[in-house]
């Protein structure tokens, strides 16, 4: 441990609560035996030679302080990754070995209590903890109040003919324990690292837990480990609802302000949001970026008027870098009853929100279980759409272009066909999802690939004059490589060149003609 590193760090109150876990067994021990003494007498006597006691000496002695060592050591060895605990187990173990020695034996404790110094040395060459050079002061400071003790005539009982135990003698461990209790709270503490309390420290590690640093608000942890209890509590007339709210927009802010002015904007969103929602049943949470995620229990109507009100507060402007700029939201919402669990909720609100984006922003939309199969569906056939030609899914089917005047096959048209399990499908179910997820270009590379190949198998078969016409995207044009995957085709399969056609399909010529206007 090093000594930029505090071996303790909890304050005095705190050493005291602990302290007086172990003081008080102490005590409640030193209360029994004076009651006794009082109830038999002026002392308690005890007929017992001097061997026996004696003996009973030695038996104390050893069963205190063979497990004091290793419990010193293992305090001050779990102390290194965690100080609070291995601290308490040092005290502890001091408190209860000293109060008892030096009860018990007077000044005979004296050479007990030399070795516990050398036992604060082997365990801190295992630890290196600074914690044991305050015990060792401590035990010193214990030593001279026990010498003062014995100058002043206030002694522990001795071994004779016969055990006395009484008034001064109960005095006598009172005093001890009283100091022992002292001094560890005096010595034993660092006036310079000693900052807040263990319940502080807890309440501040719960915060950063469960809240988001920036705005204050809860994070998705605490929205997920809340929402089964947080809906528990709906009444019969009333529903749990999750809100789903992303800022429409926001890049935007931190392309033009940076990051400082995001975070600022950030702030006000989170601000509005606790404002909307104050003294109604609900969560207010930021999950990340700019998405923000409401647990509310309402009415149905009250759901739609605070899911308004949301996107009516947000909209409204406010400064930031001397410029008044405004931001929306889209909101999802999707309903919750006890039996739902959070992912379910959650995928559901999200799914409507993207639906909000889509159809505009700036809008509230309800979660339609239809409307999510739809969706789910359309995932699936994208997922398998990006394996169709790893898999080899895809066919070519070539329609025949036949020359009005003579009758004859001049050339072939090569339609594209796209084999999902035990459907077929057409190219109007898969062309425009392809071009939206970047897939087209390399299904479009295959096309022509494989209508050169299929087309040089019927030159070689006997019929050269015929040519093959393939559909392409206007995304192979705006992407500028297509004169290449034209000549690599054409010189991997040996086509000439007059044999291959290339024809824009009309979505490809409104595209092309709206990027050129």
């Amino acid at each position: 441990m090093n000594a930029a590193t505090p071996y303790f760090t909890e304050t005095q109150p705190l050493i005291c609560k602990r302290l007086l876990r172990t003081t008080r067994v102490i005590w409640l021990a030193a209360i029994v035996v004076l009651v006794v003494s009082i109830l038999r007498g002026v002392g308690l006597y005890v007929e017992m030679g001097a061997q026996d006691i004696h003996f009973i000496h030695q038996v104390v002695n050893s069963t205190l302080f063979a497990p004091y060592i290793p419990t010193m050591i293992y305090g001050g060895w779990i102390a290194k990754s965690r100080p609070r605990l291995g601290t308490q187990i040092i005290l502890v173990a001091t408190l209860t070995m000293l109060s008892v020695q030096l009860a018990m034996n007077g000044t005979q404790a004296i050479h007990v209590m030399f070795a516990l110094p050398t036992t604060m040395v082997l365990a801190g060459f295992f630890t290196n903890n600074p914690v044991f050079k305050k015990i060792t002061i401590t035990v010193m400071a214990l030593i001279a109040c026990l010498t003062i003790c014995e100058l002043i005539g206030i002694k522990p009982y001795h071994p004779g003919s016969q055990g006395y135990f009484g008034i001064r003698s109960f005095i006598y461990i009172s005093l001890m324990i009283l100091a022992t209790y002292i001094l560890i709270q005096v010595v034993v503490r660092d006036f310079f690292v000693i900052q807040q309390d263990l319940t502080d420290e807890k309440q501040r590690a719960e915060f950063i837990a469960t809240h988001d640093p920036l705005t204050g608000l809860y994070n998705r942890y605490y929205s997920e480990h809340s929402f089964d209890h947080f809906f528990v509590a709906m009444k019969k007339y009333e529903s749990g609802f999750v809100l789903f709210m992303d800022i429409d927009n926001f890049k935007m802010i931190n392309t033009r302000f940076g990051h400082e002015g995001g975070d600022f904007a950030l702030k006000v969103i989170a601000k509005r949001l606790k404002a909307v929602t104050k003294n109604k049943q609900a969560i207010v949470c930021r999950i990340g970026g700019d998405e923000f995620i409401i647990l509310l229990i309402c009415t149905p109507e009250g759901a739609k008027i605070i899911s308004q009100h949301i996107l009516n507060t947000v909209a409204k402007p406010f400064d930031l870098h001397n410029e008044s700029f405004q931001l929306t939201c889209s909101i999802g919402l999707s309903t919750a009853d006890k039996n739902s669990t959070f992912r379910e909720i959650y995928r559901q609100s999200d799914t409507a929100m993207h639906r909000a984006k889509y159809i505009g922003k700036n809008t509230l939309i309800e979660h339609d279980q239809a409307h999510t199969d739809k969706e789910l569906a359309h995932a699936q056939t994208l997922a398998s759409l990006q394996q169709a030609l790893v898999r080899n899914e895809f066919m070519l089917h070539y329609q025949p272009q036949i020359d009005l005047k003579s009758g004859a096959v001049i050339g072939v048209e090569a339609l594209i066909r796209w084999k999902l399990g035990d459907k077929e499908l057409q190219p109007d179910q898969f062309i425009e999802m392809a071009e939206q997820y970047g897939l087209i270009h390399s299904i479009s590379t295959w096309v022509i690939q494989q209508a050169c190949q299929d087309c040089k198998q019927l030159h070689d078969q006997g019929y050269p004059q015929l040519s093959v016409a393939v559909n392409i995207s206007a995304l192979l044009l705006e992407r500028n490589n297509l004169a290449e995957t034209v000549a690599n085709s054409l010189r991997d399969t040996g086509l000439p060149s007059q044999a291959l056609e290339l024809e824009l399909t009309e979505s490809a010529l409104f595209r092309q003609g709206s990027t050129s206007g």
